[in-house]
């Protein structure tokens, strides 16, 4: 998965959200509250596991995507800070939790879609021949968007060789509150782009988001290709401009970033204490959410600001 490369040696549970930045939300426990993207094992698992699961640490986020070798690509992220805010440790941020997101979205379509394409497969029991049809159509849906990711980390596998890595914009904003939430994701946007930054005019625009876990709070990191910024800006509205600034958490504009990190990150962890102070309501109407959004394209409720100081 990394570089392109062919690469024989055995793959290690790579972490696309280190540990160390992990622990400074899962106050002393190692756990966290998950909505953790692993590949189901069932189509039953697909349709009614629950979106939000208690988790170790050491398995969120977690998957065979990358050797040891491969992995060491990313030293430079594996600690509690991201302190060399330059284009290459970015690029090294945005290159790794795209890597970590093709294997998810293969192997998710490929549990999905096998036991449909085989005629061998039993069918299981539980589904209904409605609830068959509807999977039939997810894994399909799955399988493209499993393409477009593959083809964004064929874009950034020729930056990482090249060295290339201005050619993704990307912002940084940090502020002081207490960490209580990480999360990774990357989702598309219609262009246009211009042909010097991605695939031409009129094309699907990747956008990722990581939100990251602090010493001082919390640190968020956009990124999408050159001279799409537009589509990121709205996020750092109320930072300062500078790289590595810190603000207040000032909760309008927190609210705004919490709503921006769930609809569009596919990983997210939360620290137990901060979820157990969400209200039966608060609690219900972010599980639904998060339920809706993977299988159909939820709603945007008034969705609870975990972000906000304590």
């Amino acid at each position: 998965m990394v570089g392109g490369d062919s690469c024989k040696r055995t793959a290690i549970r790579a972490h696309c959200i280190p540990e160390t930045a992990l622990e400074l939300i899962a106050d002393g426990s190692r756990r966290v509250i998950a909505a953790h993207s692993a590949p189901p094992r069932t189509a039953v698992q697909w349709l009614h596991e629950s979106p939000l699961k208690e988790m170790s640490i050491s398995s969120f986020n977690a998957a065979k995507w990358a050797c040891r070798h491969h992995d060491d690509t990313f030293g430079p992220l594996d600690t509690k800070r991201l302190e060399d805010f330059s284009d290459h440790s970015l690029f090294l941020l945005i290159y790794k939790i795209t890597a970590y997101l093709t294997h998810r979205a293969l192997h998710i379509g490929e549990r999905l879609a096998m036991p449909m394409l085989d005629p061998a497969s039993d069918t299981p029991r539980q589904l209904k021949h409605g609830t068959r049809a509807y999977l039939k159509e997810t894994a399909r849906r799955l399988s493209f968007a499993a393409m477009r990711v593959w083809w964004v980390k064929l874009a950034l596998d020729k930056m990482l060789h090249s060295g290339a890595y201005d050619r993704l914009d990307y912002r940084a904003s940090a502020w002081r509150a207490r960490p209580a939430m990480a999360a990774v994701g990357m989702t598309f946007v219609d262009g246009p782009g211009t042909l010097n930054a991605w695939y031409g005019e009129d094309s699907l625009i990747p956008v990722w988001v990581a939100l990251l876990p602090q010493e001082h709070g919390h640190l968020i990191v956009t990124a999408s290709p050159r001279g799409t910024t537009g589509h990121t800006h709205g996020i750092h509205q109320g930072v300062s401009r500078e790289r590595g600034s810190f603000v207040s958490g000032d909760d309008a504009w927190t609210a705004v970033i919490c709503d921006k990190v769930l609809a569009n990150s596919s990983d997210l962890a939360i620290s137990e204490e901060r979820f157990a102070r969400l209200s039966a309501r608060e609690r219900e109407t972010l599980q639904t959410f998060l339920a809706q959004r993977s299988l159909y394209g939820a709603r945007r409720p008034r969705l609870p600001n975990l972000l906000s100081a304590l």
